[in-house]
């Protein structure tokens, strides 16, 4: 279903560190110029560490005015033109559209209404978007996944946390797969 293009939009960063969401601000010059932004900094709201990726996206969920939603994670390269691009896919009927697929996203929250919020349980940065990514499947609705790998420069981390891939059990535990087909238990 085509939606009508929004008056405004919020751009959300993830990162706790003002100095590198700043810097992602200015890589997206000219936006202002297209949409009304709803600028949302993590590090505004709380800088310390979060105990899940979900929690971060629900509070910017919850606190946004903004229908139209666009999510940046601090190692992705962005610009004013990706924000559009994912706001033309939102408006042309997909309900989940990405640049660098978790990395750099936009939803509406008519998806997070639908599908629920994202699963705080889901703790260290692992395995919550993929099973908002299964939820969203079961809604059987269009998504435009993108991994533009030139726009997320990673690199592997060198120093693990402990808390590092704790949520797998939870995981299987939610998510049953059979012949390479998840079922939810």
């Amino acid at each position: 279903m085509k939606l009508e293009r929004p008056d405004k939009i919020a751009i959300c960063f993830v990162d706790g560190d003002k100095k590198r969401t700043e810097d992602q601000i200015n890589q997206l010059s000219g936006v202002e110029n297209i949409f009304n932004v709803e600028w949302i900094k993590r590090y505004e709201i709380f800088s310390g560490p979060y105990i899940s990726f979900s929690q971060i996206i629900n509070e910017c969920v919850i606190n946004s005015e903004s229908e139209f939603m666009v999510f940046i994670n601090p190692k992705t390269i962005v610009s004013a033109e990706d924000i559009s691009t994912i706001i033309n896919d939102l408006c042309n009927g997909f309900a989940f559209s990405s640049i660098c697929s978790f990395g750099f996203w936009g939803v509406t929250k008519e998806l997070f209404r639908q599908v629920g919020m994202m699963d705080e349980r889901f703790i260290g940065g692992e395995y919550e978007d993929n099973d908002f990514a299964l939820r969203i499947k079961q809604l059987d609705v269009a998504v435009n996944w993108r991994f533009i790998l030139s726009k997320y420069p990673w690199s592997p981390y060198t120093k693990k946390p402990a808390i590092k891939h704790i949520t797998k059990t939870l995981f299987r535990m939610k998510w049953h797969i059979f012949n390479d087909l998840h079922y939810r238990t």
